[in-house]
């Protein structure tokens, strides 16, 4: 490894020891975590509670209009035997509170997870070597500490993305994916940027739509709920400025998109919004560019991946800030084929905590209770130099990758 390439994993892992010690640090002093985790503090694992509460109650899809598909729950049932809990109606908060100290099974299964998707991606990276540079900036990313502190299931998609990436059998891929879109519908858009700029065959979409819908049709049956209520649920969180609150979006954005969602108590929330829209319109603008140029240029199937990540995560705010997870599959990929560009702004700003230390705004107090100290405090929301780096780095991402492509497709036409 050359020096440079060593300073930069070195500088990386140093700034993400920081913010994990800042924050240890801070929750000693405070009582209560500091930026980017959630605003609400008495919400600590409750992406993980609210849907095992409903795991085994009636009308997820109905009543609870719920966007996660079977599978999600069925993981949570098992999830349930695993930590020996007797779920016979208890609300969410109650659930948590019976649940006590064998959370740590989960986190200890979200570090497994990730561990997996770090070491596939090296391995058939022929990266080995380097499996602790990427497994430490990983598991102290702000990202992943901010998916355990919501106890979010996004982590456990990690190695099934590993498993598509770097998979050499077409079956395998196609399981894979499919599994992934029975955890989060939105990887349909993989598939989608892959069948576009690789004109695939009519046997890759057969087998993707066969396993998708086996998948979901015995993960339904099972569950025995009103699963075909499902599409009309996504339908309805597609807007989802009346789903999700700016406090949920602004926690940790990787997507300029979250502009749109300033508050109007934010110091020039005008000015903001309006670059969110015109934000939109070069997003879309470049995927659309992007995908037009991979494909007439034919580009190497793992750069379609990496394009497909990069789409993912900006597109939309409904991936959240957990989305930024999903470049840790491709950190080697990215290392291999020497796009350190690209590389070095994903681990040091969009993956990297250092830039929540410091907060420019706190726009909002208000006391609430605070799950893990079990305190009553007057918590500040703040919007951290991290809330404007990471979606801005992420659009980097985008442009930079865009520049890469069309240089690509130049020289080849020349």
């Amino acid at each position: 490894m050359k020096y440079k390439e060593l300073f930069i994993f070195r500088l990386s892992i140093a700034c993400s020891l920081i913010f994990f010690g800042y924050t240890a640090f801070f929750y000693i002093q405070n009582s209560y975590l500091p930026p980017p985790f959630v605003f609400h503090k008495f919400d600590s694992f409750m992406d993980f509670y609210n849907v095992m509460h409903w795991a085994k109650q009636d009308g997820i899809y109905a009543e609870w209009g719920s966007v996660y598909p079977p599978l999600n729950f069925l993981i949570m049932q098992l999830l349930e035997n695993l930590f020996n809990l007797v779920n016979i109606g208890s609300g969410s908060v109650e659930l948590r509170q019976i649940t006590g100290y064998k959370i740590l099974y989960l986190i200890l299964i979200f570090y497994i997870s990730i561990g997996m998707a770090v070491k596939i991606s090296c391995k058939k990276n022929n990266e080995n070597d380097r499996f602790i540079y990427f497994f430490i900036i990983a598991i102290f990313s702000a990202p992943f500490l901010f998916a355990i502190e919501r106890g979010n299931l996004i982590i456990l998609c990690l190695p099934f993305l590993s498993i598509y990436a770097y998979s050499n059998s077409q079956l395998l891929k196609a399981m894979s994916l499919a599994f992934l879109i029975n955890l989060k519908p939105y990887f349909i858009i993989v598939f989608i940027i892959d069948f576009f700029s690789k004109n695939k065959k009519n046997n890759d979409i057969i087998l993707l739509s066969s396993f998708s819908l086996l998948i979901l049709i015995i993960s339904g049956l099972i569950l025995d709920q009103e699963y075909y209520f499902l599409p009309i649920n996504l339908l309805g969180f597609a807007s989802v400025g009346s789903t999700l609150n700016p406090e949920d979006i602004l926690a940790l954005p990787i997507s300029l998109l979250a502009f749109k969602y300033i508050q109007n108590d934010i110091y020039g929330y005008s000015i903001i919004r309006f670059l969110g829209h015109i934000s939109m319109l070069a997003i879309y603008f470049l995927i659309f560019k992007s995908i037009i140029i991979n494909k007439n240029n034919n580009q190497k199937e793992k750069y379609t991946l990496i394009l497909s990540i990069i789409i993912l995560t900006n597109f939309s705010v409904s991936t959240g800030g957990y989305g930024a997870l999903y470049y840790i599959c491709i950190l080697p990929i990215l290392y291999k084929e020497k796009l350190f560009f690209i590389f070095n702004v994903i681990i040091l700003f969009i993956l990297n905590g250092i830039w929540d230390l410091i907060s420019i705004y706190n726009f909002k107090y208000e006391y609430m209770n605070v799950y893990l100290s079990n305190e009553y405090l007057n918590i500040p929301q703040s919007i951290t130099l991290g809330t404007i780096i990471r979606p801005i780095a992420n659009f980097m991402v985008l442009v930079l990758f865009y520049q890469n492509i069309k240089e690509a497709s130049h020289v080849k036409n020349i």
